[in-house]
């Protein structure tokens, strides 16, 4: 492969290596955060709520104000992620925490003992009945009914019921609610009773009774009320870039050419430079309307790209108004060092909005400093 195909092949690798690290970053914040659960969990219950948290983690990261490295804004942003994993860990921890005051070794080795002289008792007993030609009988499906007429006070219906292991797995349904429920089938008496579907008297009873519950619940509250105070329009459009992979951008119209492109060939001594005059409002109404923020011509004096596909116009977006081609170089600048910020092209043929692009794209470095050399040279000459 010679240069020219390597430097062309490089965007999709570097776009490529993003991804991977992106993933990566995801992957471990989320096993930071997912760690905090105390109780088991299955596999893939795991393996999605890591990535999941993990991708949550990383986004609230990059909303975060805290600039704990102002001159490496990526350092400040794995810092801030760092702490959405540690809040989300002490958040699971205080949800899945169940007391184990009071239990000890020698209680388990008591219990233990307890059960093993209830099994002896049990098979003397049932041997003393078939001795003397007593054989017990489970409760008939006539009786169960009248042990559930006891339990529910309306009216039930039986869903389904089945005799296993002696006893009685039942289906039943009350007042709409359906509810499993386990007999002994000779005793009659209830060995489980719980309601089926999502209960939520059940986690207000927790909540008044679990004062970790109670904390851990209090802290996701408060946090999602925090996230949702930081979804500026600004703050989405900077989250979506970074899950964008720092710039790759979609074609929009067919023919378009996306701002790097439209950059190089301005840049390049091969380039078809003309000033063309087009309506700026226009054009500046078209990309907000789409992208929002404010939007400014990035070449002035009606300053296009001439290409076979058609003629280009390149437009910066930043969070403040420009007026002047002086406050446009101001406004790169500042923006280059934040890292907020977009440039887009236009087909002023047609005014098709053909895709935008983050400063923070490593792509665009090379052009962008040499988009701005080229204006210290015209100074300098002046």
């Amino acid at each position: 492969m010679d240069i020219i195909g390597l430097i062309e092949v490089l965007p999709k690798v570097i776009d490529f290596v993003l991804k991977l690290t992106l993933l990566g970053i995801a992957i471990f914040f989320g096993r930071i955060a997912i760690s905090g659960w105390r109780t088991k969990l299955d596999f893939i219950t795991r393996v999605m709520g890591t990535v999941i948290l993990g991708f949550i983690c990383f986004s609230v990261g990059l909303l975060l104000p805290f600039e704990f490295v102002p001159q490496i804004k990526f350092i400040s942003e794995m810092l801030n992620s760092f702490i959405v994993a540690a809040f989300f860990y002490i958040s699971l921890s205080l949800l899945s925490y169940k007391s184990k005051e009071g239990v000890t070794k020698k209680d388990i080795f008591s219990i233990l003992n307890e059960i093993k002289f209830l099994k002896r008792e049990v098979a003397r007993i049932n041997k003393a009945l078939i001795d003397k030609g007593i054989q017990p009988k489970p409760l008939t499906i006539s009786q169960v009914k009248e042990k559930l007429s006891n339990i529910f006070k309306k009216r039930y219906q039986i869903l389904s019921s089945e005799l296993k292991d002696d006893i009685w797995h039942l289906n039943v349904k009350s007042n709409s609610r359906e509810y499993f429920i386990q007999l002994d089938a000779f005793s009659g008496d209830v060995l489980t009773f719980k309601k089926k579907g999502f209960d939520f008297s059940e986690i207000f009873d927790r909540l008044k009774k679990d004062k970790f519950f109670l904390a851990g619940s209090i802290m996701l509250v408060l946090f999602a009320l925090f996230v949702f105070s930081l979804l500026t329009p600004e703050n989405i459009s900077r989250v979506s870039e970074t899950f964008s992979f720092y710039g790759v951008v979609e074609k929009r119209t067919f023919g378009c050419l996306e701002p790097y492109d439209v950059l190089k060939m301005w840049n390049s001594n091969e380039s078809v430079r003309a000033q063309v005059a087009y309506d700026v409002g226009k054009a500046n109404s078209v990309i907000q309307s789409s992208e929002g923020g404010f939007s400014s011509p990035f070449l002035y004096d009606n300053q296009v790209i001439v290409s076979s596909n058609g003629t280009f116009a390149l437009f910066m977006i930043t969070d403040k108004k420009v007026n002047s081609l002086q406050d446009s170089l101001i406004a790169l600048q500042s923006s280059l060092v934040s890292g907020k910020g977009k440039i887009c092209s236009l087909r002023i043929d047609d005014y098709s909005l053909c895709g935008c692009v983050s400063l923070s794209d490593p792509r665009m470095a090379v052009e962008i400093s040499s988009f701005l050399n080229s204006f210290k040279v015209m100074e300098g000459s002046q």
